[in-house]
């Protein structure tokens, strides 16, 4: 491997462990976030994550992606760490895609 390989594969380990999700807090955001349209809950109640039918995402690259698109189509204001927070909350809660 050469040198600028193994420093760009540290960089990203150390970015990864940098914004470890926090499922607790993925929770609260999802829970909890007002914005002018609205709760998360207000498109995405329960029974939308309890039919595995009508739920979009089909990988934990999908589902990341949706809550990204979230997040900047109705101007939510999370930070990346808050979306992989948002993510790992449903992913662990409804989904359950591996994770490794």
């Amino acid at each position: 491997m050469n040198r600028k390989a193994f420093f760009a594969a540290v960089l990203a380990v150390s970015g990864a462990q940098a914004h470890a999700a926090d499922i607790d807090e993925g929770k609260h955001l999802f829970l909890f976030t007002q914005t002018p349209a609205g709760g998360c809950l207000d498109c995405h109640g329960e029974a939308y994550f309890a039919d595995a039918d009508q739920r979009k995402a089909d990988s934990l690259h999908t589902l990341s992606g949706w809550v990204q698109g979230c997040n900047l189509q109705f101007d939510v204001g999370w930070f990346p760490d808050e979306e992989d927070s948002v993510t790992a909350y449903l992913n662990q809660r409804f989904y359950q895609f591996d994770t490794e």
